[in-house]
């Protein structure tokens, strides 16, 4: 499986808990969880998909 970025907003607390679920799921080596808040416009090139 290719590696999944999934970006989330921290300020909605429902968004991140659920990131949070999604991530268990799947695995940590499978998806990563990053803040959109926090993400730089070089993290998205670091997916193959998100």
């Amino acid at each position: 499986m290719k590696k999944i970025g999934l970006f989330y907003a921290t300020k909605a607390e429902r968004t991140s808990c659920v990131a949070e679920k999604i991530q268990k799921e799947f695995g940590k080596e499978k998806i990563e969880t990053v803040p959109i808040e926090q993400a730089w416009q070089n993290d998205f090139a670091a997916y193959d998909c998100f």
